[in-house]
């Protein structure tokens, strides 16, 4: 009698339909339960990376099985990946994790190389120029369409990359990490950097970049 009080009671406050509570499809089942997500762009597992994270919080008589830690479950159509699985006075709570990159992500780290003159030689003549490295950079490259190629206040020069690079926190407008002219190193081939366009509320450095060969 006191268990099936303490489900009933948990229905008709925690789980009211009429307030927090909704009903979920858990498992092709469905459910009546909270379902909290936090949305990707707020629930970051790397430099750049996101997942999103939801939380299930429902009758544990409700669930015929518990899902184990690491098993794939669907909700509302939607696959996801157990994190855990907590029971509390009837009420059993299970995070669950979607663990697709966002395609925005920056996910690659960049080499930044800046090209150094070279000093005169002992007959008069000039080395030749060098390039130095300055930081490494996590970033996303894409290589740009034909209809999309004119770098931004750059006239009619046209661009063969795109490169979205992540702004250290601790680089100001006075200091950006990459300048015009620079080399990205990608994948083993090198782009110039012709173009540079800061968000700075994303802290993003989009650079529009030419491919050249090694």
């Amino acid at each position: 009698m006191l268990r099936e009080q303490i489900a009933s009671d948990i229905k008709a406050v925690f789980l009211n339909l009429h307030e927090m509570a909704d009903t979920v499809t858990f498992g092709g089942l469905p459910v009546q339960a909270i379902k909290d997500e936090i949305p990707a762009q707020e629930s970051k597992i790397g430099e750049g990376a996101n997942e999103r994270a939801l939380s299930i919080f429902c009758a544990e008589a409700d669930i015929q099985i518990l899902p184990k830690n690491g098993s794939s479950v669907e909700v509302d159509g939607e696959p996801w990946r157990v994190g855990f699985v907590r029971r509390d006075a009837g009420i059993v709570n299970i995070k669950l994790y979607d663990t697709r990159v966002n395609p925005d992500a920056l996910t690659e780290a960049v080499s930044v190389l800046r090209p150094v003159a070279g000093e005169r030689n002992e007959i008069g003549g000039e080395d030749e120029e060098s390039l130095s490295p300055v930081t490494a950079l996590w970033a996303i490259v894409r290589a740009v369409s034909s209809q999309d190629r004119t770098i931004a206040m750059q006239g009619a020069e046209l661009r063969t990359h795109e490169a979205r690079l992540q702004i250290p926190d601790d680089a100001g407008e006075e200091a950006l990490p990459v300048q015009y002219g620079d080399i990205l190193e990608w994948r083993g081939t090198r782009l110039v950097v012709k173009g540079l366009r800061p968000d700075w509320r994303a802290r993003l450095l989009i650079a529009d970049c030419v491919y050249i060969n090694a």
